[in-house]
């Protein structure tokens, strides 16, 4: 997972911006760690979808027990970041509610 952030980090516009401040020494919640942006220590994650769904995974799998959208999203929240994180994790889980069961 992390190599295929880092790989695709510089296809999303706004986490180059933020990682031009972390080499210009101007980002104060932002670090470059092994080449790869943080925001506050979580793992920034670009505006690619197939990315984003990824962490989303054990949230939707047969095991999971349904938490609502506040639990999944403390859960990413741990090791990811994403610009709307909050937005998108309560949106997935509201598709999943409406999706029928099986």
């Amino acid at each position: 997972m992390v190599d295929r952030i880092k790989e695709r980090l510089r296809d999303d516009p706004e986490l180059v911006k933020f990682s031009k401040k972390v080499e210009e020494a101007n980002g104060q919640e932002f670090s470059l760690k092994n080449s790869v942006l943080r925001f506050r220590d979580h793992l920034c994650v670009p505006d690619i979808t197939e990315l984003k769904e990824l962490p989303k995974e054990p949230h939707h799998s047969t095991r999971a027990t349904h938490h609502g959208s506040t639990k999944m999203y403390q859960d990413l929240k741990r090791h990811y970041w994403w610009i709307g994180m909050k937005r998108d994790v309560a949106d997935y889980v509201a598709q999943l509610s409406h999706l029928p069961e099986s």
